[in-house]
């Protein structure tokens, strides 16, 4: 009985469980990111559980519903993305600034792309989602201003603020899916066009500084 006792609270069990636990989790996880990358926007439960090789029932054992399982999926999305994120040197000259930026916004959002666009389709009915897309839209924008402040920081505030949304408008999400997905532009036609448009918004408010 005593022994029993023991055995039931071993820590070598207990830790074993744990690993068991957490592997499942990761594996849940990870079926869910593969599926929306593969083209499913809205992977049901059910789905999740046949990719992982489980039973529906091991899904509902660690998350409660559908959306619990998309927040832990963005999550490890967004750790993955992080090497993406390093910002580009402002101390560099403004053409080179653009061209870094526009290179590194779309590997990040080739990288991104299906995840993202499932996101959005789940933003209207997901105060998690929504939120968590917002504050990726505001970190983005910070880095675009951190980035040409020295063009920003002399402007009018009024155009300060236009300028500053323009530049997050053209080195954004949308506007890439927009040139490559919906316009059907090559990769690189895509750069070329945010690199040239990115360009002009700075050319056109800073007279006499054109990079």
């Amino acid at each position: 009985m005593a022994r029993a006792a023991r055995k039931a609270t071993d820590p070598v069990e207990t830790d074993g469980r744990h690993q068991r636990t957490q592997r499942s989790r990761e594996r849940l996880i990870l079926a869910m990111v593969e599926l929306i990358e593969a083209g499913n926007p809205w992977p049901t439960a059910e789905q999740v559980a046949i990719h992982a090789g489980v039973s529906l029932r091991l899904v509902y054992q660690h998350f409660n519903d559908n959306e619990s399982l998309m927040v832990q999926a963005g999550s490890f999305q967004a750790a993955r993305i992080l090497p993406l994120l390093n910002p580009v040197d402002p101390t560099l000259p403004r053409p080179e600034r653009v061209m870094r930026l526009v290179a590194s916004r779309d590997r990040l959002y080739q990288s991104i792309a299906a995840f993202r666009r499932a996101a959005l389709l789940r933003e209207p009915t997901s105060p998690t989602v929504a939120r968590g897309l917002q504050e990726f839209r505001k970190f983005k924008r910070k880095q675009v201003i951190e980035l040409f402040h020295v063009e920003l920081d002399p402007m009018p505030a009024g155009l300060r603020v236009d300028v500053a949304a323009e530049l997050a408008l053209v080195a954004s999400f949308s506007t890439w899916d927009e040139l490559s997905r919906r316009q059907g532009l090559a990769r690189e036609d895509v750069r070329r066009l945010m690199r040239r448009t990115l360009t002009s918004v700075l050319n056109d408010s800073v007279p006499g500084q054109a990079g």
